[in-house]
């Protein structure tokens, strides 16, 4: 493309070449191409590209030809540009053609001004099946095959493995060019994660007894209050994703009863920290922001992410600079991933770093509680959230939840909720 076009084409973009540089971005992905021998261009939200590096492919244009355009091709890649973005990462997809492509959104803090695509590329050897399958969508005629085969058999053939590294060398690349990428990939991996936390959730639930669906999860609501009380963060999150996906069930997927749900627990969990001696001007106005947020939003996604960010406004309020929170914290953030192994108070202190004996004194100064009696907490927690929410035998729950005596775990269990595990059930 001359100059002229090129600049002609900018100008019709939205993509902020006063902030990127094309320059500079042509360079990056020239890198990246060499490297990897694939095509890769850079195109805006419409579907303009702006940079187009290596061939397309015999196979691109096949398609093209015998769908008399590429209208198909702008739909898709519009559509992987989109979900780019909202993860904030590389993003694998199969295209209308039956090929494998990767996405990397270009954006910032505000708002997402284009993406990367690299491919079109196989994960293994085409055969007749391949485009067979295309035809079929398109409603291509039969004769159509033919060319089509003889164009897939000169795509690149890579393995998932180094997929996934070209991914991440994209990644790397683009993304530390990007002023504020990596805060914001980190972003978009915690909330894929917190996708799966809550569809496992749901999954779990729905196993469930219809009657059981339909009853407040309160169990669950009083384990996210304990576990904030206590300052675990870690846990606390754990238990909102558990919430959260029963409210979707409870709720039946109802955006705005979610919403009322959601803002209900920012006003427990605000109260809850207020009355542990956190800052209540401070607590209020981080409550009323988070609170603004969740009512301007049409995405239970981004909603639920939002209040998991923000757990640490309802649980580092309890412990104070001057306590040493950081090994308090990090102590009871071990305790949350370790509580089903056989946990000592000299096990977590070499973990953290510091003598057994001031452990047990700071974590009993900070938490109110002894070291044995929280982690005891912990512990009878899991298990009431697997006698509520599983089938599974009480012998396997006290097993999963650190005791490896059912006897000692019932006991426990009943001095700690007033009923014995069956009962509890």
């Amino acid at each position: 493309m001359n100059t002229s076009r090129k600049e002609e084409k900018l100008n019709q973009s939205s993509f902020p070449v006063q902030i990127y540089s094309i320059p500079e971005l042509k360079q990056i992905l020239s890198c990246f191409q060499v490297c990897t021998g694939l095509s890769v261009f850079l195109a805006d939200l419409e579907g303009r590209r702006l940079i187009t590096l290596g061939k397309a492919g015999d196979y691109c244009k096949e398609i093209t030809r015998q769908l008399n355009g590429d209208t198909e091709c702008q739909l898709e890649l519009q559509r992987s540009a989109r979900q780019a973005g909202t993860l904030g990462t590389a993003y694998f997809y199969t295209c209308h053609a039956g090929v494998c492509n990767i996405a990397f959104p270009i954006l910032d803090r505000t708002r997402q001004y284009g993406v990367v695509v690299a491919g079109p590329f196989l994960l293994e050897k085409p055969d007749q099946a391949l485009v067979s399958t295309v035809r079929r969508r398109h409603h291509l005629p039969q004769d159509a095959e033919t060319p089509l085969f003889a164009c897939a058999k000169k795509l690149p053939v890579i393995t998932p493995v180094q997929a996934t590294q070209f991914s991440n060398l994209l990644a790397y690349l683009v993304g530390g060019y990007l002023t504020g990428t990596k805060e914001l990939l980190r972003t978009g991996r915690e909330r894929l994660l917190q996708q799966s936390k809550i569809s496992e959730s749901i999954q779990t639930y729905k196993n469930l007894s219809l009657e059981r669906q339909e009853t407040y999860p309160i169990t669950l609501e009083n384990t996210l209050l304990d576990r904030a009380r206590r300052a675990d963060t870690t846990g606390a999150r754990l238990a909102l994703n558990d919430l959260l996906g029963f409210l979707l069930l409870y709720e039946a997927y109802d955006l705005n009863k979610l919403k009322v749900r959601v803002i209900e627990l920012c006003s427990l969990l605000s109260r809850t920290a207020i009355e542990r001696a956190g800052n209540a001007d401070t607590i209020l106005k981080l409550n009323e922001k988070l609170i603004g947020e969740i009512i301007e939003s049409d995405d239970f996604n981004k909603i639920c992410y939002t209040l998991s960010e923000n757990m640490e406004i309802f649980t580092r309020q309890y412990i104070s600079v001057e306590q040493h929170h950081y090994a308090v914290t990090k102590t009871i953030s071990y305790l949350s991933s370790h509580y089903s192994e056989a946990v000592t108070l000299e096990t977590a202190a070499k973990e953290i770093g510091i003598h057994p004996t001031y452990l047990s004194a700071l974590f009993k100064k900070v938490t109110g509680l002894s070291f044995r009696d929280y982690l005891t907490s912990i512990r009878i927690e899991h298990a009431i959230w697997l006698l509520t929410s599983t089938d599974y035998p009480i012998m396997e729950i006290a097993i999963a939840c650190g005791f490896n005596d059912q006897s000692y775990f019932t006991r426990v269990f009943k001095k700690k909720t007033g009923m014995t595990p069956t009962q509890f059930r």
